[in-house]
């Protein structure tokens, strides 16, 4: 390993990037070692155990990355030790997926007619298909045809009656031109969100999570022009892929990847972390949706404290901010209520959209 000799003669930036290598890496390995002791124990069900395996996935590719950074100061040895260290940990989550993968069952598949014929209703029950409603506006027909989707909520499950002991995923996908507000009877508690695919849209799941409970996860990720007011979050929201949108969230943890100019209401239980990201900003939790959901009234609130993975120095990282209120994009806490009644009275979209500093 890296002697103090080494340490003394290295330019300062050098040393600020060492260290902080030298201190994260050995956390991470401990959490990924923790996280892939809960799959291994094989007791997730099998949304949950997709989600943590992607998020191990992407630790070890960024612990990776970060070893191949650090070569320029940390000697021969060292990388290897490091690097065999990431070898290790993915032949263990590897193995890991092998060993809990479900044996193939061998089975006809229902002709086409007979599986249309099996759907449920669309009466928001878990395993239904809920369709969202057409506010498109009248623009040219070579725009539409080829944007506007169907506004989709559908659970990964198979149709089948509610339980409420059994956690379904929400999946929000392929919308555009629109906008979406999730029924609180479309959700219970502890179910997982996913939303992706949308394009200058308003998705609004604040409204579940304050009747209904609360999300235990969710994923955002390929989202553009768009306003996403996520509700809460009892665990950790993964947000991968969205360019010039603004999000309003309440959760444990958040993890940023891939992101460009966004702007982030956040009431965070821990430190966000942002990763291969340019121009976030971050504000605080609108009160407007800090005081609906009671979840971590109590707990410590970090929404201004986000470590950047790829910015190892000690200076600032250029790649977010926290937000001026008087900046053109900042949304006055006025304007929060306008939205919330906005959508609720089914305003115009663009107009939603305006007052979310999300188009001009």
């Amino acid at each position: 390993m890296a002697t103090p000799t080494d340490t003394a003669n290295a330019p300062v930036s050098i040393v600020s990037a060492k260290e902080e290598f030298l201190r994260r890496f050995p956390l991470e390995e401990t959490t990924l070692q923790e996280q892939m002791s809960r799959l291994k124990n094989g007791t997730l069900q099998e949304l949950d155990q997709a989600s943590l395996v992607a998020q191990c996935q992407d630790t070890i590719s960024r612990m990776s990355n970060d070893v191949k950074d650090a070569s320029s100061y940390l000697p021969a040895y060292d990388q290897r030790t490091y690097s065999t260290a990431i070898k290790n940990l993915r032949e263990k989550l590897q193995d890991i997926r092998t060993a809990s993968a479900p044996k193939r069952k061998f089975a006809f598949k229902k002709p086409v007619s007979q599986r249309e014929s099996t759907s449920c209703p669309n009466d928001g029950v878990k395993g239904s298909t809920i369709r969202g409603q057409d506010f498109s506006r009248n623009r040219p027909t070579a725009t539409t045809s080829s944007q506007l989707h169907e506004a989709t909520v559908t659970s990964v499950a198979e149709p089948r009656a509610p339980d409420p002991s059994d956690s379904q995923a929400i999946t929000i996908s392929s919308i555009s031109y629109n906008r979406y507000i999730l029924a609180p009877s479309s959700i219970h508690h502890g179910a997982s969100a996913v939303i992706k695919d949308i394009h200058h849209s308003v998705i609004d799941l604040s409204t579940p999570t304050n009747l209904a409970g609360t999300f235990k996860t969710m994923t955002i990720r390929s989202v553009s022009e768009s306003l996403l007011l996520c509700g809460s979050v009892t665990g950790a929201v993964h947000i991968t892929d969205v360019d010039h949108g603004t999000l309003v969230i309440n959760s444990r943890q958040v993890r940023i990847h891939k992101c460009r100019d966004c702007v982030i209401y956040l009431r965070c239980a821990s430190r966000p972390i942002i990763e291969d990201c340019r121009d976030i900003r971050f504000a605080p939790l609108p009160v407007v949706y800090d005081a609906e959901s009671s979840e971590f009234t109590d707990s410590a609130n970090f929404w201004d404290q986000v470590d950047d993975f790829r910015w190892l120095k000690a200076e600032q990282s250029p790649n977010w901010s926290i937000l001026d209120p008087d900046d053109d994009v900042a949304v006055k806490s006025e304007a929060w209520h306008e939205i919330t009644v906005g959508m609720a009275a089914n305003a115009d979209l663009d107009d939603v959209l305006k007052a979310a500093r999300v188009i001009n």
